[in-house]
């Protein structure tokens, strides 16, 4: 595995513990809501203005027919270089909220998100789908490569799934969690 990067998504301020426990890393990252986790590792791509369509290699993301008040311009996870053998972890707390609004839903999600199943999105450009709590925060690992094709499995975070209750996870390259 060459040079993994993990790409966060949703909560605006997270403090991630990044590093093998002995010589601990302490990364403090913002995540914007507009941060879409299918955009990682996208460098050939020109996102286009919030009340355009999306033209060229593929839609990425799915908008309105019509600009509503609420759509925002899409914008690229941030990016932090780990290497094999770091803990990624987030630390308390974790702050913000994500409201998907759209003029009828009103709800907001902290870092769980809803809590329970909500979203079941499909893979994409190299990039595995998601299925679990609508708004979670999510992350990837990618390499170096610009995500393409090939995406792997997705995990399934609903509670009929593995859930969202774990201590460790190995996601594979490309995979959302």
């Amino acid at each position: 595995m060459k040079n993994p990067r993990s790409l966060l998504k949703v909560l605006p301020f997270i403090t991630l513990l990044a590093a093998p426990l002995a010589s601990a890393t302490v990364l403090d990252v913002r995540i914007d809501g507009s941060d879409a986790i299918f955009l990682a590792g996208r460098t050939d791509l020109t996102i286009p203005a919030a009340s355009a369509p999306w033209t060229g290699p593929g839609d990425y993301t799915l908008r309105h027919g019509t600009p509503t008040p609420e759509e925002i311009q899409e914008t690229l996870p941030p990016i932090f270089t780990v290497a094999s053998g770091d803990v990624i972890r987030a630390l308390d707390p974790v702050v913000g909220i994500i409201s998907f609004g759209l003029g009828f839903d009103k709800a907001s999600y902290g870092p769980s998100g809803s809590g329970v199943s909500g979203s079941n999105l499909s893979a994409l450009g190299g990039i595995s789908g998601y299925r679990g709590p609508k708004g979670a925060l999510t992350g990837l690992f990618l390499t170096d490569a610009i995500p393409t094709s090939g995406a792997p499995a997705t995990l399934n975070f609903d509670p009929s799934g593995i859930g969202a209750e774990f201590s460790v996870l190995n996601p594979g390259i490309g995979q959302v969690f």
